[in-house]
């Protein structure tokens, strides 16, 4: 009675036989991982950065317009401060 054997074919067997095919694999499948990772990154990122540009941009050109129409305005103020006095004061001035 003759025996016949048959080579495994899993994945180990397959690393066991060529290592350096199967690092290969494994590496390129980690690099194509990484690269469909990192694009969208990088794009993700690029548009948060125009985003944070566009409103630093906008918050600097609203506080130059307001600083040009802004006015300004020393109170003196009394020894003794009345309480309606100033509530008055504060809401013409804010007005």
């Amino acid at each position: 009675m003759t025996t016949t054997t048959s080579t495994p074919n899993g994945p180990l067997s397959r690393y066991l036989l060529h290592p350096n095919k199967e690092n290969h694999a494994a590496f390129k499948a980690f690099i194509e991982a990484f690269h469909h990772l990192v694009t969208p990154a990088i794009l993700i990122g690029s548009a948060v950065a125009i985003l944070l540009l566009l409103r630093t941009t906008f918050r600097l050109l609203t506080n130059r317009k307001i600083a040009a129409d802004a006015r300004w305005l020393e109170i003196a103020l009394p020894s003794k401060v009345d309480a309606k006095g100033a509530t008055m004061l504060w809401t013409t001035l804010h007005v």
